[in-house]
């Protein structure tokens, strides 16, 4: 019991002297500033983020521009946005199931937006204004019809190299979409000039395609695809052969054979047969001819063996005619 009167002795003195009045002051103030900092932690923020749309498919065209990116009010709670250094890359608002031929037009609702964005933000942060707060743009459906790509540049083989026959290219025929009147005046697609050399190789290259003004197209690229073989030059003779040569008459040539300088390519010189190559006269130049003297034509069966020269390129004939007789011992 002495205690306890003790104590109660010492808070009386303390209540009737100036230290009760410092501690009251003190204990204001600090409740004061205890306040001031929760709502201090409560911040206002505003960013910018880009929009990401998928779902919008070429037979579409959008009569008005879609907004690119939103402008979002938050409130972060307990700071944390900005101690985290929160960062939302983009948007992203699919709009497949926006647009059909019976519903013409895009409208993404202000609560399917709200969602949107909240889904992408920390559960601390609270939203406040989005900028537009709703997406509403008019569509139109679109014509389609199918056309061909067409290569446009130049590609050059290595040296010792030649370029086979075919070129591909993959897609080699696209879908574009327009009005009737915009179809109606395209009839192929190219690709950007493009010049591929030093090819030695199965070479592989991605080309631009040229969208005309008022169309869609499903992709702007095509794949194109060259192939070039190592080649070695051969020389052969061969003998003359005349067309159409009627059976009553004896041609003689002068000279009989020609010589012929070709492109192989390496990997057939080997199996080579001269038989592929050959050359001929034509009789009906012959009967035209009034010097004497016929042009040469020489071809192969191969595709890639190419004629570089043929000596002589012309040469001298004589004609004969042949009794029944003579023809019975030449047959």
């Amino acid at each position: 019991m002495p205690k306890l009167q003790t104590i109660w002795n010492r808070l009386k003195q303390f209540g009737t002297s100036g230290d009760a009045l410092v501690f009251v002051l003190f204990l204001f103030i600090s409740t004061i500033l205890w306040f001031s900092r929760v709502q201090n932690n409560q911040q206002h923020y505003s960013i910018i983020v880009p929009i990401q749309y998928t779902g919008l498919t070429p037979e579409v065209r959008l009569n008005d521009s879609l907004p690119k990116e939103l402008k979002i009010s938050v409130i972060d709670n307990n700071n944390q946005f900005f101690l985290r250094k929160v960062k939302i890359p983009l948007i992203p608002i699919d709009l497949t199931t926006q647009v059909s031929k019976k519903q013409r037009n895009i409208n993404v609702s202000a609560a399917r937006l709200q969602q949107t964005v909240k889904d992408q933000l920390p559960a601390n942060i609270t939203i406040s204004q989005i900028e537009p707060s709703n997406i509403q743009v008019q569509a139109t459906y679109l014509r389609h019809k199918n056309v061909e790509i067409k290569f446009s540049g130049k590609i050059t083989p290595a040296p010792q190299y030649q370029l086979s026959d075919d070129i591909e290219l993959n897609p080699s025929v696209i879908t574009i979409y327009g009005t009737k009147e915009a179809l109606d005046t395209i009839k192929q697609i190219e690709t950007k000039y493009t010049s591929i050399e030093n090819v030695s190789k199965l070479t592989t290259e991605q080309l631009q395609l040229i969208v005309p003004k008022g169309v869609n197209i499903e992709q702007t690229t095509t794949t194109l695809q060259v192939d070039a073989y190592a080649f070695t030059e051969k020389r052969i003779n061969v003998p003359l052969q005349v067309v159409g040569q009627p059976d009553n008459t004896s041609i003689k040539l002068f000279p009989a054979t020609v010589e012929i300088k070709l492109l192989l390519p390496v990997q057939i010189y080997q199996q080579f047969n001269p038989k592929a190559v050959r050359a001929m006269v034509n009789f009906n130049e012959m009967q035209n001819s009034t010097n004497g003297i016929v042009k040469v034509y020489v071809a192969a069966e191969n595709n890639q063996i190419t004629i570089l020269k043929t000596t002589p390129e012309t040469v001298e004939f004589m004609i004969e005619l042949t009794t029944n007789k003579e023809q019975e011992i030449l047959k």
